[in-house]
Formats: C-alpha cells, sequence, structure tokens
C-alpha cells in the first residue's frame, strides 16, 4: 500500500460517524429532581456534561460533589439556572459535641465553581446574629461549631463577598444558631450559575448548537481517538451525535 494511499485512510478514518454512546440518554435509573435524564450541564456519565455538574443518580435525591462536599439536590429550577442543595448529613464530628448533623465542619466553599449563592439563600443569613454571651460547646472538641456560632455567616464565604454584609444592627439575636443553621441547611440552599461568565459553557455553546455532544475527560477523547467527526473546543471534545 502506496504511503499516499495509507495518509487518504488515516484522514477519512478522523471523520466517521462517533460512537456517542458514552453521552447517550439511555440510563433508565431514578435521577431525581429530573424527571427524565438530566440535562445539560448535568450528566451522570463520567466525561459528560459540565465537570462541575457531575451527579450520581439514587433516590429519593440525587448528589453532587461542590469542592469535595456532598450534597442533596433537592430541586432544580431550568428557568433560573438554579439548584436548592442541602448538605448530606455526617457524623457527628466529637462524641462531646452537640448532633447536626447537617451542618458540615468546614465552610461551603464555590469558590472555583460555576456557581454562586442565590441572593434570597444570603439574604436569609445576613439578618442572622448570636446573643450576647452566646452558648458555646466545648471549643477544644468542637471548634467548627463554635466558631459558627460567633460568625455565622461564615457558613457561606459566598455571602460575605457580595453585597449581603450582615445587618445586625436592627435583627433580633438568636440563642440557638446551631439549630437554626441546621433546618436552614435541611431546608436547603439555593445555588445559581451564570452561563455567560464560564468558560466551559462559553465554548460549548457552539457544539451543542450545531447538534453535539459535550464532553471532557480521558472517556471522551478516548472516543475521539477512536475516530469521530465533531469539533474540539478548548475545553470541551464533542462529537457530532448521529
Amino acid at each position: 500500500m502506496s504511503s499516499s494511499i495509507v495518509i487518504i485512510f488515516l484522514f477519512l478514518s478522523l471523520f466517521r460517524p462517533c460512537n456517542t454512546q458514552t453521552c447517550s440518554s439511555n440510563n433508565t435509573n431514578p435521577c431525581p429532581p429530573f424527571s427524565s435524564h438530566p440535562p445539560f450541564p448535568f450528566s451522570s456519565t463520567p466525561g459528560c456534561g459540565h465537570p462541575s455538574f457531575h451527579i450520581t443518580c439514587s433516590s429519593p435525591h440525587s448528589f453532587i460533589s461542590i469542592n469535595n462536599l456532598s450534597f442533596s439536590i433537592l430541586s432544580y429550577n431550568s428557568n433560573t439556572s438554579s439548584i436548592t442543595l442541602s448538605p448530606r448529613p455526617n457524623p457527628t464530628p466529637h462524641p462531646n459535641c452537640p448532633s447536626f448533623s447537617f451542618i458540615p465542619t468546614r465552610h461551603i466553599n464555590l469558590s472555583a465553581t460555576p456557581f454562586r449563592v442565590s441572593a434570597a439563600t444570603c439574604s436569609r443569613l445576613s439578618f442572622l446574629r448570636p446573643c450576647s454571651p452566646p452558648s458555646l460547646p466545648n471549643c477544644s472538641h468542637c471548634p467548627s461549631q463554635c466558631h459558627l456560632i460567633k460568625s455565622p455567616s461564615h457558613l457561606l464565604p459566598d455571602c460575605r463577598s457580595t453585597h449581603h454584609s450582615p445587618q445586625y444592627s436592627d435583627s433580633p439575636c438568636l440563642t440557638d444558631i446551631l439549630g437554626f443553621l441546621q433546618q436552614f441547611l435541611k431546608n436547603g440552599i439555593q445555588l445559581d450559575w451564570d452561563q455567560s461568565r464560564d468558560p466551559y459553557f462559553t465554548n460549548c455553546t457552539i457544539c451543542r448548537a450545531n447538534n453535539s455532544t459535550c464532553g471532557f475527560g480521558s472517556l471522551y477523547l478516548a472516543q475521539l481517538r477512536d475516530g469521530c467527526s465533531g469539533c474540539c473546543c478548548r475545553w470541551f471534545c464533542s462529537c457530532r451525535e448521529k
């Protein structure tokens, strides 16, 4: 076989129809709160959708991980690009600490993610003020709980970095800060995202407009190496669907 034929064969192989089974919607497992297959940017399949929106399907709630904290997805609003999340219950950090299973042992960090705490959620924290002197547990054993009682707004640093600064002057104090935060987190915090400010979304828009599927990571790149037609965006590689 001549070298020119080999080159032509290799060139054509790059434009074979791609196998999109990796990002197909064949998953029949329940994935609440979605009534069917999770829509983009969500995906329960590794390498598909947006990397920050990978979820684990489960009942009664599916899960999403944000900066190594796991959350139950309580609801999703496609009209406002928002989700309501509740931290997955965790064991008490120390036997001598009060049991507040929905309060994580560290603050909820959204840095380097597309998510932002909604104004409605931040406003509920902005008026939270502990009574003086605060009733504290053993701070040697329960340092994170003591810190939250003294500074409850530190639970969501994203709120402190916006205009939702604490409004203590006219708000009544609360004696049971941890009890309030426990119910607050159990009911869920609302997170928004802005597609126009995230490069993953921006670079994926053209591909999706051309009826392509956005993916990322080694699984999808392996699919590209197998040969498929489609476009490769800055972070996302996408294969045109059959």
